[in-house]
């Protein structure tokens, strides 16, 4: 069986690699070809030297890089339309069509139509959700008519929340058999605790630097619990939330973007992992520290909650800064750490791991070669 995996718009896989995600991105397909689920993967990207990277990845991973004609942002754009016509005689070769996000998924959906290939809609969250919760109404509407177009031709779809499914099933109309939940994995070979580190007494937040993410009131929450904070990652809120910190007088320190191959050594420096946000798809980032075996602390909103409950860490009753801070405070005095990081490694390696994943996505192509 080959599988045809269409990028999302403008990724490649030169910028997985210089991101750092490379490594975990890859993992799934590579399982598929090593338990022989899968014979070849065609890697349909926007990278025109992707194939220079090809020693990074698994042998039977047959790159097909953007030609160099449409190498500019306008020509990215009019590739994503025409990779099914300029593609054609590789996409032949794909008995299955998978798309990587939303924001692209057309070429996989028009590849389908133009040669009637099963196809696959995957998403690691809502995108239409996602606008809504930003208040962006021109960029909320177009992800509905993205996820439309994906979700009426498509053959099967899957999604990584229970809330998502709910939301993709009542608003396309999908029938319930044609929709499966397979939550986001984690590498838990890597995502592990590792013995004999000195902990920091301080909390770690790894992620983009945004409104989303809630973190103007955790510093507010911050002046009033004693404890520091290590920030893990940039974005558009980087500059204003520097001068806030400082007018604060919080303890906070901006440390820079991770790869994620670094992330199992620097989560295991702390006994603290806090994500604020006021909306969330499906955090890694909370499942990896869980896997970790940190003491995770997360607002009770859509995306934590179906990962994390008070017996797997503790849940922020709201986004204010007043819940924030009575909620560390109660992580940090509790006896019951141990048992709650136990139960939190335990839940993230049995219901996030890679054979999991693997395993629910093979049923998927069962299902749709049929």
């Amino acid at each position: 069986m080959i599988l045809g995996l269409f990028f999302s718009r403008d990724m490649s896989i030169e910028k997985w690699h210089r991101l750092g995600l490379l490594d975990r991105e890859k993992l799934v397909y590579e399982a598929h070809l090593n338990c022989g689920t899968l014979d070849k993967v065609y890697c349909f990207t926007y990278g025109v030297t992707d194939r220079d990277f090809s020693y990074l990845v698994h042998k039977d991973f047959n790159i097909i890089p953007m030609p160099s004609i449409f190498n500019s942002k306008i020509g990215i754009n009019f590739y994503s339309f025409f990779l099914p016509f300029v593609q054609a005689r590789h996409i032949k070769q794909c008995h299955i069509l998978k798309n990587d996000q939303m924001d692209g998924s057309w070429s996989a959906v028009l590849a389908k139509i133009l040669l009637r290939k099963k196809l696959l809609i995957r998403t690691g969250f809502t995108l239409s959700v996602f606008m809504h919760q930003k208040n962006a109404k021109l960029k909320e509407l177009i992800a509905i008519l993205m996820e439309k177009f994906a979700y009426f031709f498509c053959d099967y779809a899957t999604v990584s929340s229970q809330h998502s499914k709910d939301y993709i099933i009542k608003k396309y109309h999908l029938m319930n058999k044609n929709v499966g939940v397979i939550y986001n994995y984690i590498d838990t070979d890597k995502f592990t605790v590792i013995e004999n580190i000195n902990k920091k007494y301080r909390l770690l937040f790894i992620g983009r630097l945004d409104s989303q993410k809630n973190l103007i009131n955790l510093f507010y929450a911050l002046g009033d619990v004693k404890i520091g904070l290590d920030v893990y990652g940039d974005g558009t809120l980087k500059g204003e939330l520097v001068r806030l910190a400082a007018k604060l007088e919080i303890d906070v320190r901006f440390l820079g973007k991770i790869a994620n191959d670094q992330m199992p050594n620097i989560m295991n420096q702390y006994t603290y992992y806090i994500l604020p946000s006021v909306y969330e798809g499906m955090p890694k980032t909370l499942i990896e520290a869980m896997s970790c075996g940190l003491i995770c602390i997360g607002t009770n909103t859509l995306g934590i909650n179906e990962i994390m409950n008070n017996e797997t860490g503790y849940l922020i009753p709201g986004t204010d800064s007043s819940d924030i801070a009575s909620t560390i405070i109660k992580a940090v005095n509790s006896r019951d750490n141990n048992s709650i990081a136990q139960h939190a490694k335990s839940f993230a390696r049995h219901k996030f791991s890679l054979g999991e994943y693997a395993l629910k996505e093979s049923d998927i192509f069962s299902y749709l070669m049929r």
